[in-house]
């Protein structure tokens, strides 16, 4: 039970690091095309 529990909490943060990682290089991303031009 708390093994499954913990699972669980553990792939939230994941997606959730995962989420906030690509809207951290999208913004890069824009950046750099911003600079670029």
């Amino acid at each position: 039970m708390f093994f499954a529990a913990d699972t669980r909490l553990l792939a939230e943060v994941t997606l959730l690091s995962a989420v906030s990682a690509a809207s951290f290089l999208d913004a890069a991303a824009d950046a750099l095309d911003g600079a670029r031009r």
